[in-house]
């Protein structure tokens, strides 16, 4: 079923001319799970967000631009993305291969970690946030270790979410757990099998 799922996803994307980018991307690129950029294409679709924040850069960050720019098109609902990496060669390389459309809608920048401790447990932090309190935010990253499975970036800017706020984590089964656990306003949890993914929506 999930194979299926992903073949579906895929054909959805590339019959929209979606997927033309990947051709820029260097070899060593992840490759992309289709599954995942379908469905955060259809949640940016369906909720129009004005403020996306991402952590970690790539193919969902172009996908979820793109997003944008159909909403922008279709309503003329504006909507932009800021997208955190801890790397500096996937933020610029993410910005590299973002299709010229699309760079209005998108700012990539490069965040330094900080490794530090939260209730006990061994975190990650970016250093540098946007201010602004996004509408959806999409937690790809940073890369984990064997000693630090977790960042605890929404913690820290929980207090500005707003109503019909949604946060979609991208495996990351621990960050989950510690999500779970430490968030401190109610959430409608979702695990989304046919994907990686799961969803915290702010109730």
């Amino acid at each position: 079923m999930m194979r299926m799922f992903q073949r579906w996803a895929r054909y959805q994307l590339r019959r929209r001319g979606y997927l033309d980018f990947l051709r820029a991307r260097p070899p060593q690129a992840f490759r992309p799970n289709f599954g995942d950029l379908w469905f955060l294409y259809r949640v940016v679709r369906e909720r129009k967000p004005a403020g996306i924040l991402e952590f970690g850069s790539g193919c969902s960050t172009i996908i979820m631009a793109q997003a944008l720019a159909d909403n922008a098109a279709e309503s003329g609902t504006s909507g932009s993305i800021t997208s955190v990496d801890a790397d500096p060669y996937w933020a610029v390389t993410a910005a590299k291969i973002m299709p010229p459309h699309l760079a209005k809608f998108c700012s990539i920048r490069h965040s330094r970690l900080r490794e530090e401790e939260s209730h006990g447990v061994p975190v990650f932090r970016h250093a540098d946030l946007p201010a602004a309190a996004p509408d959806l935010l999409f937690l790809d990253g940073p890369s984990l270790t064997r000693e630090r499975q977790v960042a605890a970036d929404p913690l820290d800017i929980e207090e500005g979410f707003r109503p019909g706020f949604l946060m979609i984590v991208d495996g990351r089964d621990a960050n989950v757990l510690f999500l779970r656990k430490y968030l401190k306003r109610h959430y409608a949890f979702t695990h989304h099998w046919l994907t990686s993914l799961s969803t915290f929506e702010l109730i």
